[in-house]
C-alpha cells in the first residue's frame, strides 16, 4: 500500500497518525484509488514509565477507521432468508462504509530478557472484513523469562495464549453458510478460537539462535466441528 506517518516521539510518550490506502476488494492486491471514499486512518499513542528495580515498561492505544467497499452480513443474511439452497453473500451488498475499531496493550520488561504482556482487541463487526484476517474480539496474553535459572542466560522461554472470536453478524453469516476471504465452511458450529504457544530459543553462539516452537489450537476458524490442531516449527536466525 501507500501511506503516510506523522510520529512524535518524546521520552515518555508519543503519539502517531497515519492514513493508508486500502484494498480494492476484501484482502487484495490492488489498492482502492477512489481516495475520496476509501482509506484508513489511524491514531495510536503510547506512554513509557519505569519502575526502577521493577523494571519497565509501555502502555499503549489504538483506533483506526477503515473505508472501504465493503459488504453488510446482516442484509446478506436477509437477502436469502426464506429460500431454499441460497448462502449467502456478502460481495452483493457492497458499498463504500466505514468500519472502525480499537486496541490496548500493555507490556512489561522486568529485566533482562524476561516480561510480560497483554492485549485487547476490538472491531466493528457488522461490515465484512477487509484485510489481514478475520477477527472481530482478540485477547492476547503471555510471558517470557531468560534461562538464567539453568546457567543459560541467553536462552529464552516463553509463552502465550490466544483468545479469537467475531461478532454475532459475522457468526450468522457463516452460520448460514456464507464464505468470508478466509474462513468458511457452508455452516458453522461455533466457538471462540483458542491458541496457545510455547517456543525455546537455544542462543547456540553469539551471532546463531535455534528456536522450537508449538502452538495448540482449538477452534480453528471459530468451527467446534474442527481441531484440535497442533503445529510446530523450527527457526533459524543469524546475526552478523
Amino acid at each position: 500500500t501507500w501511506g503516510a506517518l506523522v510520529d512524535v516521539n518524546y521520552a515518555r510518550w508519543a503519539v502517531r497518525a497515519a492514513v493508508a490506502m486500502v484494498p480494492a476488494v476484501a484482502n487484495g492486491l490492488a489498492m482502492d484509488d477512489k481516495l475520496r471514499e476509501a482509506g484508513s486512518l489511524t491514531v495510536e499513542a503510547d506512554y513509557r514509565y519505569g519502575l526502577g528495580r521493577w523494571g519497565n515498561g509501555t502502555l499503549r492505544a489504538l483506533v483506526y477507521d477503515n473505508r472501504a467497499h465493503m459488504g453488510v452480513y446482516a442484509d446478506a443474511v436477509r437477502d436469502v432468508r426464506g429460500s431454499v439452497g441460497l448462502q449467502p453473500d456478502v460481495q452483493r451488498t457492497r458499498g463504500y462504509r466505514s468500519k472502525w475499531g480499537g486496541a490496548v496493550s500493555f507490556e512489561h520488561n522486568l529485566r533482562g530478557n524476561n516480561g510480560i504482556f497483554l492485549k485487547l482487541g476490538w472491531a466493528d463487526g457488522r461490515y465484512e472484513s477487509w484485510a489481514f484476517t478475520e477477527i472481530e474480539r482478540s485477547l492476547a496474553v503471555g510471558g517470557q523469562i531468560d534461562g538464567a535459572l539453568w546457567q543459560r542466560r541467553d536462552d529464552r522461554i516463553g509463552v502465550a495464549l490466544l483468545l479469537n472470536g467475531i461478532a454475532k453478524e459475522h457468526m450468522r453469516y457463516l452460520g448460514a453458510g456464507g464464505i468470508g476471504f478466509i474462513i468458511g465452511d457452508g455452516g458453522l458450529h461455533y466457538g471462540p478460537e483458542g491458541v496457545i504457544e510455547g517456543y525455546y530459543a537455544w542462543q547456540v553462539t553469539s551471532w546463531m539462535a535455534l528456536t522450537a516452537d508449538i502452538q495448540g489450537i482449538l477452534n480453528p476458524g471459530y468451527n467446534r466441528d474442527r481441531g484440535p490442531l497442533a503445529v510446530g516449527a523450527i527457526r533459524l536466525h543469524l546475526a552478523y
